[in-house]
């Protein structure tokens, strides 16, 4: 994604980051979803070993899609309809 950079009319600077929700954006990405996730899986493959722990992988679709309807309250058909 980076050499693309240069096609669009892209402004390298850390006034970005003078912002707090954008950097608390970046920090939950960083600590939450990435080192979270990493921690929890390691424990899991520790727990359960290598062999049922990447079974699991194949249930993150479905639970993504029963999130999605839970939360953003879409329907099946919707997401194929773009506005």
């Amino acid at each position: 994604m980076v050499p693309t950079l240069f096609f669009f009319d892209f402004e390298m600077g850390l006034e970005r980051f003078a912002d707090l929700t954008h950097l608390l954006n970046i920090l939950y990405l960083g600590l939450g979803a990435s080192a979270l996730c990493f921690v929890t899986w390691n424990l899991a493959v520790k727990v359960l070993g290598a062999v049922k722990t990447s079974v699991y992988i194949y249930m993150v679709p479905v639970i993504t899609v029963v999130t999605s309807e839970l939360v953003l309250k879409r329907m099946e058909g919707q997401r194929l309809v773009y506005p």
